[in-house]
């Protein structure tokens, strides 16, 4: 069985047992008295902790299920936190920096990058990087070379990089990136070499951006 199917398993497994939990609870409750079931569902679930508290051991059966079934569902998150995803020859350190290459791997699932924050390059350039994808860059802090070209990335998704205060190179060749994406990248201080080959940035709009720093190079 794959990973991803196991976790899956997990989730759809533990979601089950505390919904049995809370309904348990609920079920006690009506069982010490009509008076305090009926406050326990109005005031659902606000009332669960003190109603498991107060009539404890009575509750204690029906806490543990929704216990077990809580960490059924967050064993999956818990396990990508702390143990990382081993990504083998795509993860290499070169002269003491963490170099991720990505492009052209057999994978979908990028959720791995968030767990490697010393990230120095990373190279993404597949057709299945979204805007939903760059979430997983943002605690990359230490980033300063990225390779989005070929990518499905949109202006609304460039916002995800405003964390990356250090990126000196992007390349978002041919992308759908345009002159509002540009004005998102405006704001990245350490920017210094665009790639937008075949986007829709006006070449007017990076002459300017250059022009404001002869350190800056573009190519479209």
């Amino acid at each position: 069985m794959r990973k991803e199917d196991l976790f899956e398993l997990l989730f759809t497994t533990g979601l089950p047992i505390v919904l049995i939990g809370l309904v348990w609870l609920l079920v006690i409750a009506y069982r010490v008295s009509l008076r305090w079931g009926v406050v326990t569902t109005l005031l659902y679930p606000a009332m669960i902790l003190p109603h498991t508290i107060r009539h404890w051991p009575r509750t204690k059966p029906a806490a543990l299920t929704i216990l077990f079934g809580l960490l059924l569902m967050t064993a999956p998150a818990a396990y990508t936190r702390l143990v990382p995803v081993d990504l083998g020859e795509y993860d290499q350190v070169v002269s003491g920096e963490r170099h991720l290459t990505l492009t052209g791997w057999n994978k979908t699932d990028y959720s791995a990058i968030a767990a490697r924050s010393d990230t120095v390059v990373l190279q993404m350039a597949n057709a299945d990087v979204t805007d939903d994808t760059l979430k997983y860059l943002e605690p990359l802090a230490s980033l300063k070379e990225l390779d989005l070209s070929d990518t499905k990335v949109t202006d609304a998704g460039l916002q995800r990089l405003r964390k990356n205060s250090k990126l000196e190179t992007l390349r978002l060749a041919r992308t759908s990136v345009t002159d509002a994406g540009l004005s998102t990248l405006e704001t990245l201080p350490a920017l210094k070499q665009l790639d937008l080959t075949g986007a829709k940035v006006a070449p007017e709009r990076l002459q300017k951006w250059m022009q404001e720093n002869p350190e800056r190079m573009a190519i479209w």
